[in-house]
């Protein structure tokens, strides 16, 4: 599918926010409280420049597949940011690596569903 050249570029701005998000959880200077404003920064990003790529006229060919997709990173960005939550108050250092294995593990999910719709096919 192939989206306008804006919508191309705020995808891509969005990609490369998980992408500093991802390196930041690999970080061995983990700060939760920095994660969370990222976390944040991240899904603002998503509502103001991601999701009205529905709304705008001319998409209507391929609506219902950017719809599943958008819809999907969604639902991972809100567990992610629960995840963060869980990471600042778990108190045992497994459960710590454990809500951190999980973030990288969303992030990863987002990243690959960014992929066809930024693939020029």
């Amino acid at each position: 599918m192939v989206l306008p050249f804006t919508h191309r570029q705020n995808l891509q701005q969005f990609q490369q926010a998980l992408t500093d998000l991802q390196h930041q959880t690999a970080s061995s200077e983990l700060n939760p409280a920095q994660l969370r404003e990222s976390v944040q920064t991240l899904q603002a990003l998503f509502q103001r420049q991601i999701s009205p790529l529905l709304a705008e006229e001319g998409e209507a060919a391929i609506a219902p597949r950017v719809s599943s997709i958008l819809t999907e990173i969604h639902k991972q960005l809100q567990l992610l940011a629960m995840d963060v939550t869980f990471l600042q108050v778990s108190r045992q250092s497994a459960t710590g690596q454990q809500r951190l294995t999980q973030m990288r593990d969303r992030i990863a999910t987002i990243l690959r569903y960014c992929e066809p719709l930024l693939s020029a096919e």
